[in-house]
């Protein structure tokens, strides 16, 4: 297209006849794009079309961080018959039990957030803030179970007491936890100062365990911010629930 206004050559000569040329094809293609017409001189493009906000919206599901930490033992040897006892060998039982919970479209049984061997390994259970079913009317807290059997009269299973590697990674997950979620070691319990059992045993250090955490939160004020209170929820699969009060 080409738009020529009628006279001489001068200031409206073949370059302005040019340059109205330019302006005239650019604005014919904004307008195809989409856009209205460019003003000539400030080259303004106004779209025809406006272009519609980005919104952002939640990326998923919240959960209440978890109040506190319970800790348990496993009641069992390292191993047995060939057999290690292990966060999947505590996921097979569970499963047996019924102990299932899907959680973020995953499938759960082991009972515990956390399994600690005795060789100090730590492994993953449950996700922290899927419920988990170690404790009636806690399990919206972690559970971290120890394997071992720490009550006495032992049945010759090892270990009767927490090794020294399984006590050093306890404190280390436990501060990372109680940091995280600013959980104080107040809220730091064993499974039987909140229900009707031995567990974790009386082979349990747990004074020692707690001295260490509480001069731990003295150095972390994140640490004594107070607990939560409100409770998960976890979603039932198929004919296994999740066990809230086991």
């Amino acid at each position: 297209m080409c738009l020529e206004r009628p006279g001489g050559n001068g200031a409206d000569g073949p370059g302005k006849r040019r340059r109205i040329t330019v302006a005239a094809a650019l604005s014919l293609a904004l307008v195809v794009a989409g856009y209205g017409v460019v003003k000539h001189g400030r080259h303004k493009i106004v779209p025809t079309h406006p272009i519609p906000p980005v919104v952002s919206g939640p990326r998923g599901p919240i959960y209440p961080d978890p109040p506190g930490i319970l800790l348990h033992h496993s009641d069992t040897p390292a191993s047995a018959h060939g057999v290690k006892f292990d966060a999947a060998a505590l996921d097979r039982i569970a499963a047996q039990r019924g102990f299932s919970v899907k959680f973020e479209g995953k499938v759960y049984h082991i009972s515990y957030h956390y399994i600690i061997l005795p060789d100090g390994t730590v492994q993953k259970g449950r996700p922290d803030h899927c419920q988990g079913a170690h404790c009636p009317k806690y399990n919206n807290w972690l559970g971290i179970c120890l394997i071992g059997d720490f009550q006495p009269p032992n049945k010759r299973w090892w270990p009767t007491q927490p090794t020294d590697q399984q006590k050093k990674s306890l404190v280390t997950l436990c501060e990372s936890l109680m940091s995280q979620y600013h959980i104080s070691p107040e809220n730091v319990k064993r499974h039987r100062d909140v229900h009707l059992t031995w567990c974790p045993g009386n082979r349990f250090p747990y004074d020692a365990i707690i001295q260490e955490l509480r001069t731990y939160s003295l150095q972390h004020p994140e640490t004594r911010t107070g607990a939560h209170t409100a409770p998960m929820v976890a979603q039932t699969t198929g004919n296994s629930t999740s066990v809230p009060n086991q």
